[in-house]
């Protein structure tokens, strides 16, 4: 038998059967559609489709009969018995050699492929799976959850390792270019392209779909023979013979020397890889070969716990050819350990297209053109029911962009959910070449519809139903094509703009009604990136830098959904202002979040502001020279701002107190070198490493990243289109350091090469724990380094804030809070205050903080004078204005920027006690006065703080 390795392009987009049946617990691939050619006994040879799911089922001729096996392995012409589908006496031929008598017995004893198909769902009814396999979604409504693991045997978040076994049978060996070490690279290797086609290996396939959140490593643990042959296993005839190849397979493995136990997850190893020599069954390697699968077993082998095994072949077509498979049909089983169903039609219950190439878990594991090279990527939908990707929900009436994926522009893809039922939902997303999605798919708009029920997924007949399609998708040519430009919306010829009630294909729902949320204006951006108008054919949706007047106030968009408070064209704010926490415009609210540089300044009848929960920035000068703002008022609510008897605070300064601070904020802080987030300068060779070295610090979250070099630089690599990846050579060091506000719990290290030791807690293989500030990394060797995951610990005990804005308008003495680390450039600016003291923990004064002609006292308690930005005592007569240091702290005052300008500086008297009774008392202005006043006082001639 030999096998034709061209794909019949005409027979998969016209006919796309969707072929397999459920077994228990088992998953396997659909047969690639192609076309095999048969020796028959007469020496006449007859091109036949292959039909099954585990094993052969039937074939088609290219004419459409129908033909089964007979016991001397001859495919003859179908008939139906009681027993089912059963071979007659007449050999099979191509349709232009047939007899007279062959035709003449067709034409009475004809079975059509949907013939055969209600035939063998009789004959094998579909059996309920086993429930140690779950297939479902991690959410009631199908989604998933961004973050959160599916629910499959493997985890489909963070770092995994896979045994893989290399077996060959008594009589069938690998070809000698499958070698242990090919197939390590074949599995793992950064852009693997050995093959014609090949995009990468089955690791980067993973690392590339996850957004580096999933890092699967495959590694080959043995190669070894199994005493029996390869159709002991791989038989028609015998059910069982994959599960025993496994159980051969492991035990020999364990004989060997492997200790599985080292693979094991929660007490269990979550998958076993079995890579058999030869061709697989359901790519033409015949009827004695093993089908590739996936299938939950949940027992023990060799005295260790398995959840589940996937067994695949090494060539495509017979067990003579030279070609290696495509490890598209070992990523689509592995799809399924990850949580994923098939969205194929399961039990031959109809021939339509569901999603054909479009999903790796349907046909799109079989590019291209059937060698399963380059796999489709993962749809959005896929991503996001594996905790990939966070798809946002649309609402309201917008104009919405879409963008690539990765893109830090904006999201890929959007979602309209069905309002009646939360499970049931479009998901709209972009497409464009890249490196696992084909040019020939072209660029456009991808509509998936989904209709999410668990029993549907949890049994895997999402798609039986032909009139009831829970997983599939809207084309853009009336007839599905399983997988061309032309599906894409706006269409090939730019004209399906819309989908709507009005058109063809519409959102129609699981029920038959239209979803009712239409979209208009499907455009494709130059960029690449699909806009359209959401709900209203004529939205005109803001852009940033947009300015709208609601009645008194004006705003700018800052972003399509967020504004901010700007000052006023003619005239300014006056009297009691309000602001509201969005601004509205018809049915579309936009959130205020924030007040912009000079807002709020130079208004001279302005009395006061309040700020809503909403406002997360304030411009330093938004407020500035005001001069009858009496009171700034913040809502409770707020988490960035507050008000204390109508001063403004930030509440950005965070005390760390372990003892009395309420529940942490606990974050991972992602540096991610394989995507390179920061636009870092890269290099393709050792030799350049100048050219991608790393010369700055980076930021996540609260972490700052320092490094120095070892004996040679560090620097950023990048090969290609593999993903970039940080080197380091020995004796360099990276260090992690945060705020006194948090503290450093786990660091958490994805490399190819990782050689290194911490300076402080404990550091196992690539796993630091502990709780600090700083820590610092020490490498021993070479490390290449693609991901660092710094987890932190961030407390709640807040202590007083940074002082933002004092009013104008407020007269008298302020004491400033004690825990005051800073305050804000312009605070006193202009105020009519006449007495400062500021609080003992005040470190910095920025630029006019102070700066106010009415100021006459000023009580410093601090040792060391305050850091200063600028000059803080603009305006200040400091020939006048008296400033009260404590005892000791002259000089450093008399030495200090900006402090040296006060004419007299004192120092203060603590822990005096005075005598009031015959006490002689003014205040600063020369005033007497019969008690002690608040602030600083003259007692008998000398100064008192009190």
């Amino acid at each position: 038998m030999s096998i034709n390795l061209k794909f019949d392009m005409k027979r998969v987009l016209t006919l796309f059967v969707l072929l397999l049946t459920l077994t228990v617990g088992a998953w396997a691939v659909q047969p690639l559609y192609q076309l095999e050619y048969i020796t028959q006994s007469d020496g006449s040879i007859v091109a036949v489709y292959r039909h099954g799911s585990r094993m052969t089922d039937f074939f088609t001729t290219p004419d459409g009969a129908v033909l089964v096996r007979n016991a001397n392995k001859d495919l003859c012409y179908a008939v139906v018995g009681e027993s089912g589908l059963l071979p007659s006496n007449v050999l099979a031929h191509n349709e232009s050699v047939r007899s007279i008598a062959e035709k003449a017995f067709l034409l009475q004893n004809r079975l059509t492929e949907e013939d055969a198909m209600r035939i063998i769902r009789r004959q094998n009814p579909e059996e309920h799976r086993a429930p140690n396999h779950v297939i479902y979604s991690s959410t009631s409504d199908g989604l998933g959850e961004y973050g959160k693991s599916g629910m499959g045997s493997v985890n489909s978040i963070g770092d995994v390792t896979i045994p893989v076994i290399m077996v060959e049978f008594s009589d069938l060996k690998f070809k000698s270019t499958t070698t242990i070490e090919k197939m390590n690279r074949f599995f793992n290797e950064q852009g693997y392209s050995d093959e014609e086609g090949c995009k990468g290996s089955a690791r980067d396939y993973f690392i590339s779909q996850s957004n580096g959140m999933f890092r699967p490593t495959f590694k080959i643990v043995a190669k070894v023979t199994l005493n029996s042959g390869y159709a002991t296993y791989g038989s028609n005839t015998n059910k069982g013979g994959t599960t025993q190849c496994v159980r051969d397979a492991v035990a020999a493995a364990v004989r060997e020397g492997v200790n599985f136990r080292n693979y094991t997850v929660d007490g269990a190893v979550p998958l076993v890889s079995i890579l058999y020599a030869g061709g697989g069954e359901a790519t033409g390697g015949g009827e004695d070969t093993l089908w590739p699968q996936e299938m939950d077993i949940n027992t023990s082998m060799s005295g260790v716990h398995f959840n589940s095994y996937f067994v695949g072949n090494e060539l495509y077509g017979s067990n003579n050819s030279d070609v290696l498979m495509g490890m598209g049909v070992f990523c689509h089983e592995f799809g399924h350990a990850l949580g994923l169903p098939d969205f194929y039609v399961t039990n031959y219950g109809h021939r339509d297209v569901t999603m054909g190439r479009w999903s790796i878990m349907c046909q799109g594991c079989y590019l291209p053109s059937g060698s399963a090279r380059a796999p489709i990527g993962f749809t959005a939908y896929e991503r996001s029911y594996l905790g990939w990707e966070k798809i946002p929900e649309l609402t309201e009436a917008d104009n919405i962009t879409l963008y690539k994926v990765g893109s830090t522009e904006g999201s890929n893809a959007a979602l309209i959910r069905n309002d009646a039922d939360n499970k049931e939902y479009f998901i709209l997303e972009q497409r464009e070449p890249g490196t696992w999605y084909p040019a020939s798919f072209g660029s456009g708009m991808f509509v998936q519809h989904v209709a999410y029920d668990k029993q549907s997924w949890y049994y895997n007949q999402l798609n039986n139903e032909a009139d009831r399609l829970r997983c599939t998708y809207l084309s853009a040519v009336i007839t599905k094509m399983g997988g061309t430009a032309a599906e894409l919306f706006p269409g090939r010829s730019g004209t399906k703009t819309e989908i709507s009630k009005n058109t063809n294909p519409s959102f129609r729902l699981l029920n038959g009604d239209d979803l009712g949320k239409p979209i208009y204006k499907i455009a494709i951006q130059n960029d690449g990136s699909v806009n359209f108008n959401y709900l209203d054919a004529d939205y005109v949706g803001h852009v940033v830098g947009d300015e709208v007047t609601d009645g008194s106030l004006k705003y700018r968009f800052v972003t399509k959904s967020q504004v901010e408070v700007v000052a006023k064209d003619n005239g300014s704010y006056a009297g009691a202002v309000s602001i509201p926490t969005a601004y509205v415009e018809g049915a579309h609210q936009y959130t205020v979040v924030g007040i912009a540089s000079g807002a709020f300044a130079n208004c001279a009848d302005l009395v006061s502001v309040s700020i809503p929960s909403t406002v997360k920035k304030i411009a330093t000068d938004a407020f500035r020279n005001s001069l009858k703002l009496q009171t700034i008022t913040v809502a409770a609510a707020n988490t960035k701002y507050h008000s204390m008897n109508g001063v403004l605070y930030t509440n950005s300064e965070i005390i760390y107190s372990p003892e009395t601070a309420s529940q942490p904020i606990v974050a991972n802080n992602d540096f991610d070198f394989a995507s390179n987030t920061w636009g870092l300068d890269t290099t393709d060779s050792p030799l350049k490493a100048a050219n991608g070295e790393l010369t700055q610090d980076l930021i996540s979250g609260p972490v700052t990243m320092k490094h120095t070099n070892g004996g040679t630089v560090t620097y950023m690599s990048k090969k290609g289109t593999n993903p970039a990846e940080l080197r380091m050579s020995k004796d360099a060091t990276l260090s992690f350091e945060v705020p006194d506000n948090t503290r450093i719990t786990k660091i958490a290290v994805t490399a190819t090469l990782w050689n290194a030791t911490s300076d402080v807690a404990t550091l196992t293989d690539k796993t630091w724990e502990g709780q600090t500030r700083k820590v610092t990394l020490t490498a021993t060797g070479s490390c290449r380094i693609s991901d660092i995951v710094v987890t932190t610990s961030q407390k709640h005990d807040y202590n007083e804030p940074v002082l933002i804005y004092y009013p104008a308008a407020l007269t008298g003495s302020f004491t400033v809070p004690a825990g005051v680390t800073r305050i804000g450039d312009y605070a006193f600016e202009n105020a009519a205050v006449s007495q400062i003291v500021l609080s003992d923990s005040l470190q910095t004064l920025g630029t006019s903080s102070l700066g106010t002609a009415s100021l006459r006292a000023l009580t410093s308690k601090t040792a060391k004078p305050a850091a200063t930005t600028g000059n803080p005592f603009t305006s200040v007569d400091q020939a006048t204005c008296t400033l009260t240091v404590p005892a000791g702290a002259e000089a450093a005052y008399k030495a200090a920027n900006y402090w040296q300008g006060f004419y007299g500086i004192h120092s203060g008297i603590q822990g005096v006690e005075v005598d009031l009774k015959n006490a002689v008392i003014y205040d600063l202005q020369g005033r007497r006065r019969t008690t002690l006043q608040k602030g600083v006082n003259i007692v008998n001639g000398k100064k008192v703080a009190f």
